[in-house]
């Protein structure tokens, strides 16, 4: 499929969503391989493999968007939807999903009676079918009944539309899924505003899919996250409307560690691998051969093949079922290959890899396997000839049969019958290399890359891996002049072998985040992390970038002059459980990695324990190693970046400085040039100004009375509270009043445990409920009594103040000055305890609030910040400003363009108001498999 129509497909699906339930589109995902589907041919797909949906869905999903009618009782999926429904298919079930409703689609046809008098339906049909079970005779078949070659009535219009439909294999493409969810995520993220809703449903109905990699659905998810907090009301609306449901089905649906995205109401089905109980493996290798060079480094290679095939997350065969044997002899080997065809049952997989020395039998032209007991002089009666391979392995039970070659001579195996009928190998893949394996040239390239390629998995290549993925990827990463060799029979190259065990290339993947004290126990800057690793179902790791401990490196000479100043060891978090480092590189180039360099973004990466120096040297510009790491268990990260606790960093600027030589400058640095990156589309550098003001001034340990205007309006109901708090609401301080809440909860000390405000006292009330404090809500009134004040309580004055009645700026107290705003400003004077009074969102007309401020600048009040949101500055506010100077004694410095939706939410983060269960830096969350894969031990 060319040029997808993104919203044409969304928008079918997202009609069928609304009306149907989610196993409908699971449904339709099965019909969509037959070219027209009837109802009984719909009803058999549904009996056969969905028996769990309600029948009547049948009927609803025929007359849905999905289908358009044919005439005479048919119905056809819409071209434009068969691709995806089908790469749908495939990634959620496997190819062998695919293969069986082929198998019922072409039984089907055969048994149809009507279908006759429509001979061109009935060829497309049972095309189709073959297309899928054996592609090769379909080629044939359309080959040998091309308009002239027989007397067939199809039309030539016919052979060319079945030409274009089975062109590429349907539903194979499954990176088909994720593309489609990318381009619709990229669009919603254009600043488009007309159609930006349009983009909102088109990802929400894109994320239904069964099958969708958890890498895609998580940058769709942080999408509609971000649009959530969209000013443009629609917007935010049609994504909070979504999200909730979004994420449930994410969270339980995505249950098997398969890095899948699935649809809902799903029963359990198999996911199309080998059964590991029923399955058998051998790994044979022989290193020393006499006359021979010696490859030592067999035992290591196959040790780590058999680590990777009984991991679960890969495949998880049991241990006792996977035999390693090393320089065993020719008996011993014929043995075991006998035992284990013996032994495999009907749903299992025989795999056999052999690493060594291969040997060419020149009498008989074949290929002789290398044993501990074989003589070169005479290898067909010493060795193990392939043949004899081929022999104990006839007759076993096996689904397939799978045969990996690693060594020479593999040509010798070419050209014999290898498509005759009674062949007991399915499959074969073999290295085809000029020159005899050697420690330069990379000892057992393919069992090397192959144990790799398990572990790292083939990102977009779906939820299971088939030898012919499995060898379009080893093929590239093999040295130059060696290629590989694949043969199979009856396209069982397409059978799954493994899970792919792919890391998410999660948007949190690589980025560097400024943590806040709280979560840091840290600086009033906080910390700096990189994320190394994330999955939705493991959890999050990550470093520490600056914490550099005073241990110097002690590097064997391989490893010298790799690291970047200063050559000391970084404390990266909690001690790993096992030796080594993990290195973080700086690379040179990002394009041609070797195996060893795990990309993260922006020509930065980490080494995995299959680095060796000498071939990755060339790549680095420099590394930093770390004896810990840090771990959050699954959603404690995102909890985090949700609370406001951690955020993004200047990505540019973090890069930058990656490898400073002064990393503990990190914290401030980031959080000075990056802190307001999060909340604003536009960066307002005089913001950042105003943060690293107020926090250095409650640093030196100035007290700091809040004193809020007009940001919203006087709520009149319980119900309307509760709406303003919620952060992002449809008035302009709804995240501001959020974020204040805990700003005043858990950082009361420094507050004064006190705010006046003019209009949005109950909101900020209920704030500071919402966080487990008490808050008292009182009015400030002229002729009122102070009220005693509360230790624990958070005292939220509502201000009655009265710009009708002002006091003018330029009278000395009591001249001029009504009584009423004279009484109320010395009640609120004698209740204002802070050193530091910040102002926010009032525009400066004489009032209440002014005629307090100057009856506190005259017993000597350090300082005042006033905060405004007008950007632009009229002749008449400069004025205001030049007459509030001078009343208040020149104590006052003045911000713009500042509000507090903008203000609050990133002081919060800055002084780290947050809960007591916040997750923290160091949790202690172990990754065994990652240590596995990242620490490297130098020595």
């Amino acid at each position: 499929m060319t040029a997808v129509p993104l919203q044409r497909i969304a928008g079918d699906l997202r009609a069928v969503q609304r009306v149907l339930p989610p196993g409908a589109i699971e449904l339709a995902c099965h019909a969509s391989l037959p070219v027209a589907v009837d109802p009984p041919l719909l009803h058999l797909i549904r009996t056969n493999f969905l028996p769990d949906l309600p029948y009547d869905l049948e009927a609803r999903l025929l007359l849905s968007p999905l289908f358009q009618e044919l005439g005479d009782g048919l119905y056809e999926i819409k071209p434009d939807l068969r691709d995806v429904l089908l790469a749908a298919l495939v990634a959620r079930h496997g190819t062998e999903r695919l293969r069986r409703v082929a198998i019922l689609l072409e039984r089907y046809t055969d048994l149809r009676t009507s279908w006759p008098d429509r001979p061109e339906l009935a060829h497309a049909q049972r095309l189709t079918a073959l297309h899928v079970l054996q592609p090769r005779e379909a080629e044939r078949w359309l080959a040998q009944h091309e308009p002239g070659s027989s007397g067939d009535e199809l039309a030539p219009t016919w052979f060319v539309a079945m030409r274009r439909q089975i062109r590429s294999v349907p539903g194979r493409d499954q990176g088909l899924l994720s593309r489609l969810l990318r381009a619709a995520t990229e669009q919603l993220r254009r600043p488009d505003r007309p159609r930006q809703v349009a983009d909102v449903l088109a990802v929400v109905a894109l994320l239904g899919l069964p099958g969708l990699l958890a890498a895609a659905v998580m940058y769709a998810l942080e999408a509609l996250r971000a649009a959530s907090a969209d000013t443009d009301p629609a917007v935010r609306r049609a994504a909070r409307d979504a999200l909730p449901e979004v994420e449930v089905e994410v969270r339980h649906d995505d249950s098997d560690n398969l890095g899948s995205h699935r649809a809902p109401m799903d029963r359990p089905l198999a996911d199309g691998l080998a059964d590991p109980t029923e399955s058998r493996v051998i790994l044979i290798g022989n290193g020393d051969l006499r006359g021979r060079q010696s490859l030592p480094g067999i035992a290591t290679a196959l040790q780590g093949l058999a680590e990777a095939l009984t991991e679960p997350e890969i495949w998880g065969i049991d241990r006792r079922n996977c035999q390693v044997l090393l320089d065993a002899g020719r008996r011993e080997v014929e043995a075991a290959l006998r035992r284990a065809a013996a032994e495999v049952g009907p749903d299992g997989l025989l795999l056999v890899h052999y690493a060594g020395h291969g040997l060419s039998d020149l009498a008989e032209e074949g290929l002789v396997l290398g044993t501990a007991d074989t003589d070169l002089l005479l290898p067909r009666h010493t060795g193990l000839p392939y043949s004899v391979v081929e022999r104990c392995l006839r007759g076993s039970a096996a689904r397939q049969t799978l045969v990996i070659l690693d060594c020479c001579h593999t040509g010798q195996i070419s050209g014999s019958a290898w498509f005759k009928t009674d062949q007991p190998v399915d499959c074969l893949i073999a290295l085809q290399q000029p020159v005899l394996p050697s420690p330069a040239a990379g000892e057992f390239p393919l069992t090397r890359e192959l144990t790799r390629l398990l572990w790292s998995g083939i990102p977009g290549a779906g939820t299971l891996l088939d030898a012919q993925t499995i060898y379009q990827q080893l093929q590239p990463s093999l040295p130059a002049g060696v290629r590989l060799l694949l043969t199979d029979t009856n396209d069982s190259r397409l059978t799954p072998l493994t899970r792919n065990r792919v890391r998410p290339t999660s948007p949190l993947v690589g980025r560097i985040f400024s943590v806040a004290p709280d979560a840091t126990d840290s600086s009033p800057y906080g910390a700096v992390v990189l994320v190394l690793r994330h999955h939705p179902l493991e959890g999050t790791l990550g470093v520490r970038l600056d914490d550099p401990s005073r241990q110097k490196l002690d590097l064997p000479p391989e490893w010298s002059g790799l690291s970047a100043p200063p050559a000391v060891v970084f404390q990266g978090g909690t001690p790993a459980e096992r030796p080594g480092f993990i290195a973080v590189a700086r690379l040179r180039d990002d394009e041609g990695l070797p195996a060893g360099i795990a990309l993260l973004r922006d020509r930065a990466g980490v080494l995995t324990r299959h680095a060796d120096p000498a071939r990755i040297r060339p790549y680095l510009a420099g590394t930093r190693l770390f004896t810990g790491y840090l771990g959050w268990a699954p959603d404690q990260f995102e909890d985090l970046l949700a609370e406001g606790a951690a955020w993004h960093a200047d990505q540019a600027l973090a890069y930058r400085r990656l490898m400073t030589d002064r990393p503990e400058e990190l914290p401030r640095l980031l959080a000075r040039g990056g802190a307001w990156l999060r909340s604003t589309d536009t960066p307002r550098p005089g913001l950042a100004v105003l943060l690293d003001h107020l926090v250095a001034s409650i640093g030196r340990g100035d007290r700091v009375s809040l004193v809020l205007g007009q940001d919203a309006g006087r709520p009149t109901s319980d119900a309307e509270v509760g709406r303003l708090v919620r952060s992002g609401s449809e008035t302009s301080s709804g995240s501001g009043i959020a974020a204040l809440g805990p700003l005043l909860a858990y950082r009361g000390r420094q507050f004064e445990r006190q705010v006046f405000t003019t209009h949005s006292a109950p909101v900020i009330a209920r704030a500071v409920r919402d966080e487990g404090r008490e808050a008292a809500l009182l009015q400030l009134l002229a002729d009122s009594a102070l009220p005693a004040r509360s230790d624990d309580a958070v005292q939220v004055y509502e201000v009655e103040d009265h710009p009708g009645e002002p006091s003018p700026l330029s009278s000395e107290e009591g001249d001029g000055v009504r009584p009423w705003t004279d009484r109320t400003a010395g009640r609120m004077a004698e209740l204002i305890t802070g050193d530091h009074v910040c102002v926010v969102g009032h525009d400066g007309a004489p009032g209440v609030i002014v005629a307090a401020l100057r009856r506190l600048g005259k017993k000597g009040l350090a300082r005042i910040t006033w905060v405004t949101a007008s950007d632009e500055r009229s002749a008449t506010g400069v004025s205001r400003e030049a007459d509030l100077n001078r009343a208040l004694g020149g104590k006052i410095s003045f911000h713009h363009g500042v509000h507090s939706d903008l203000l609050f939410p990133l002081l919060r983060r800055r002084l780290g108001a947050f809960p007591p269960d916040t997750p923290r830096l160091g949790v202690g969350v172990r990754f065994p498999r990652a240590e596995h894969e990242l620490l490297i031990d130098p020595h």
